[in-house]
């Protein structure tokens, strides 16, 4: 069930989309279902202190961690099933209950480093490493979406063997190779579900405001504020940056990214190191990049600083919360076009040849086959 309602319509287009996918929303609607959602958050407050001050009595842990997690159960126990899978931390108790009451497999796909998402360990971090030390040793197969997460946890779980799934989309879902118009600016083009602080977006408008005197444009696309807009807007003012050189674009069904990010130059993953699940992933960001043609101008994260080592000429790296390294790049970018357009070749190519869902696919039936035969 989702709590953003931003996202509904996306979702309702999702559902119409894939009629041969059966949907089910579990949990409470935080606007349509207000004293359910109400209710939920109470709940998840009441058992995070009962595991607090008992540690994980009646299994508390299990439902603390997520809003929805007795909700999820009861609808998944409505399906039979040869392989349940989670795809976070907190579905994972549901799909091990699950698959253990039916006697069939399960398997759990790790978008991130979880233990590593947090800057101290307060009750959260030790809850999450709780069900990680109970759940991960009880699955059959485990996929990591970078090679950096599935080294982590295999230092912690040796009896595990990750399979790194990266977070790619199909390459089909942009057909036409990408072409610019407007080769005046260096279009700089950057996206998530929510534009907010710590996101790196800060760097990109001061690295903007060092080289004011190249003609740069910045487009941020995601569910913003008006107090985050204001903010940004008042960075863009402090580096001399005219505002209408920092477009906001409210978000946009999946598919419409791509064909969106086709008319930008450059592709920026900010991240910030604010804990070590920062190091270690590697965001959808870059792989939209990649099959939209976008030269990738990356933070020098662990696994981003890996990623361009192990494919060169896609992009540039620069030093995390630097913006002077991070102006460099783009000047250089804004002075050599050729280089720039090597570059964005170069992602497209990688994107349409390798590193795509017709790809990546075969890695996870391979490893569903051989899961389900044992």
């Amino acid at each position: 069930m989702p709590i953003s309602p931003w996202a509904d319509a996306f979702d309702e287009v999702l559902f119409r989309k894939h009629p041969q996918i059966k949907f089910v929303k579990a949990g409470y609607h935080s606007i349509s279902q207000k004293n359910g959602y109400i209710w939920a958050r109470a709940r998840r407050k009441i058992l995070s202190k009962v595991y607090a001050y008992a540690g994980d009595v009646f299994n508390v842990a299990d439902f603390s961690t997520i809003l929805f997690g007795q909700e999820l159960l009861k609808a998944a126990k409505q399906f039979k099933a040869d392989l349940y899978i989670a795809h976070n931390l907190g579905a994972l108790p549901v799909a091990i209950k699950v698959a253990r009451k039916n006697r069939v497999k399960v398997g759990f796909d790790a978008e991130d480093f979880h233990r590593g998402e947090f800057s101290s360990h307060g009750l959260e971090a030790h809850q999450t490493i709780y069900l990680e030390n109970k759940y991960l040793p009880q699955i059959d197969y485990l996929s990591v979406a970078s090679p950096l997460i599935g080294k982590a946890y295999k230092s912690l779980f040796p009896q595990l063997k990750p399979v790194v799934l990266n977070n790619v989309f199909p390459a089909h879902v942009l057909q036409q190779n990408p072409s610019r118009k407007d080769l005046s600016t260096l279009s700089l083009f950057w996206f998530s579900q929510t534009v907010g602080k710590t996101r790196g977006i800060e760097n990109i408008i001061r690295a903007m405001g060092l080289i004011s005197e190249v003609p740069i444009s910045l487009t941020l696309l995601g569910n913003v504020s008006v107090a985050i807009k204001d903010y940004l807007i008042s960075i863009a003012t402090e580096a001399k940056i005219n505002q209408n050189r920092i477009n906001f674009v409210d978000p946009v069904p999946e598919e419409e990214i791509f064909k969106l990010a086709a008319g930008f130059d450059i592709g920026i993953g900010a991240e910030t190191v604010h804990c070590l699940n920062r190091e270690y992933c590697l965001s959808n960001k870059i792989f939209t990049y990649l099959l939209a043609g976008n030269a990738l101008v990356l933070s020098e994260t662990q696994a981003q600083e890996k990623f361009l080592k192990d494919h060169p000429s896609i992009g540039s790296l620069y030093k995390n919360d630097d913006p002077e390294s991070l102006a460099f790049v783009l000047q250089q970018y804004a002075q050599d076009r050729k280089l720039l357009k090597l570059h964005q070749r170069n992602a497209r190519d990688l994107a349409v040849r390798e590193l795509n869902w017709e790809v990546e696919s075969k890695k996870l039936l391979n490893t569903v086959a051989a899961v389900l035969a044992t």
